[in-house]
């Protein structure tokens, strides 16, 4: 596609396109992806930052980044069937699932939620209803408004995995940022919430346990998997797309790529879309030309300091003097205040 995330400097993305044009459960133009295998894995923490823009017109089944661990190396459950199982001992294989959640997955959505779905030892089973007894990946979506994401705009996603160690230990952790902004963090003890059969629900309630991904050490991260699966649905017989961009897979966190830097073209930036700011420089309020979808604010150190949608202006009186950047739906900003 030559579709590409702002700040990019290459011209084109991966488009990933299935059909949702039948019911056959083996329909092969339903399932896009491509997965990567590395012969060496990491049995500590691993990070994987992409962008992803999704077609609105279209409903999403299992639609992301999936990343994961197998033993033997070579093997791939569950990578070319989700399962209905888990591992009896933890010493095959574990899931990081990150995708499309909530309404997108049932009809199309402008916006949607983005979290996590995964497999590993100690994950919960249904208990009740058609899916009883049976074992589908467990949710975990942020309660932040900024995890329901513009499904037709670039989102930055990023992940943090910690494999558990000593493996007897519950000491696996997972992180999320969207957009630059820390959304999520799960580990032993943290944060509170409460079961509802395979979905985390954060907020009042418990200490999370934390994650055992693993109970033999050979089971380490792999592989790298890039997802457009649609579900059988005859709804939506067009082209269904997602395009990926910017994939990255490092051992420190990567953050976004339009994240303003302190040193360098900082003050040449000019505004890259039709939507005006005014007043510029401002004092107290900033005003939009048009009414923003989704709206984020870095300060000059790439901070994420403000993210709120469907607004025509932001107050300015909690930001100190000095220079901010606005990312105001696919247009990006610089902005002065001056109280």
């Amino acid at each position: 596609s030559n579709s590409v995330p702002l700040g990019s400097h290459g011209s084109q993305s991966l488009k990933l396109t299935t059909v949702e044009n039948s019911t056959a459960s083996n329909d092969p133009s339903e399932d896009a992806n491509i997965l990567k295998k590395f012969s060496t894995g990491i049995s500590d923490s691993v990070f994987v930052r992409y962008y992803a823009k999704f077609n609105n017109a279209h409903a999403f089944h299992h639609t992301g980044v999936w990343i994961g661990g197998t033993n033997p190396s070579n093997s791939c459950w569950p990578c070319n069937y989700p399962g209905r199982a888990i591992p009896a001992s933890g010493d095959s294989a574990f899931v990081v699932g990150t995708e499309i959640r909530g309404a997108a997955n049932i009809s199309p959505q402008s916006f949607s939620k983005f979290g996590f779905y995964n497999y590993w030892l100690d994950m919960k089973g249904f208990t009740s209803g058609p899916a009883a007894g049976k074992y589908y990946g467990n949710e975990f979506i942020s309660p932040n408004s900024a995890s329901s994401i513009d499904m037709n705009a670039w989102n930055c996603i990023e992940i943090m995995l910690k494999l558990n160690n000593p493996v007897s230990e519950s000491t696996g952790e997972l992180k999320m940022w969207i957009n630059g902004q820390l959304l999520a963090h799960y580990g032993k003890g943290f944060p509170n919430g409460t079961w509802s059969q395979a979905t985390f629900n954060e907020g009042a309630g418990n200490p999370f346990d934390g994650f055992r991904w693993r109970s033999n050490p050979a089971v380490v991260f792999n592989y790298i998997w890039i997802k457009n699966y649609a579900s059988d649905n005859t709804a939506y017989p067009t082209p269904n797309d997602v395009l990926y961009d910017h994939v990255i897979v490092a051992k420190k966190y990567i953050g976004p790529i339009y994240e303003p830097k302190t040193t360098g073209s900082i003050d040449n930036i000019k505004s890259s879309s039709a939507i005006i700011l005014y007043p510029n420089p401002a004092t107290d309020i900033i005003t939009f030309s048009k009414s923003i979808n989704h709206l984020i604010v870095f300060n000059t150190l790439g901070k994420n300091i403000l993210t709120t949608r469907n607004v025509n202006s932001i107050s300015l009186a909690e930001f100190p003097n000095g220079v901010y950047f606005i990312k105001a739906d696919d247009g990006f900003h610089k902005i002065i205040v001056k109280h």
